[in-house]
């Protein structure tokens, strides 16, 4: 059923997912599954804001099983959709968590971005 209100989910004051209304949290999120290996060929965003003078700063991150959050991809924008087709694609190992993550130039750059992965999945076990 749909929830009632807002849901957030945080732990020690440190919130990790927020649900609005629309029913999900609208972040640009995902974990490779068990036993498959991911190639990102293309990533979409869109980074948009009404202030002047102001941009996104936009990071595609990932993190292996058990490790830390690293860079693979860094970029600034300012009202403007970006279309990154990877001509080597950015190799993800199996269980990586794949994030982008965007934070506006000042606090009040209003700042709204989305965010899309292009993915293909090879099975561990497969041969090419």
């Amino acid at each position: 059923t749909a929830p009632v209100g807002a849901i957030t989910i945080a732990n020690g004051g440190v919130t990790y997912a927020y649900v609005n209304g629309d029913n999900q949290t609208l972040m640009s999120l995902w974990t490779v599954p068990a036993g498959f290996t991911a190639f990102i060929t293309q990533t979409d965003v869109t980074v948009l804001t009404e202030t002047n003078n102001k941009f996104g700063n936009v990071r595609l991150v990932t993190r292996e099983f058990d490790g830390v959050f690293r860079t693979r991809d860094l970029f600034s924008a300012q009202n403007v959709d970006i279309v990154r087709k990877y001509s080597m694609p950015i190799h993800i190992k199996e269980k990586t968590d794949i994030e982008y993550r965007a934070f506006g130039s000042s606090v009040n750059a209003n700042l709204r971005v989305s965010a899309a992965f292009e993915i293909i999945y090879i099975k561990n076990d497969s041969r090419l």
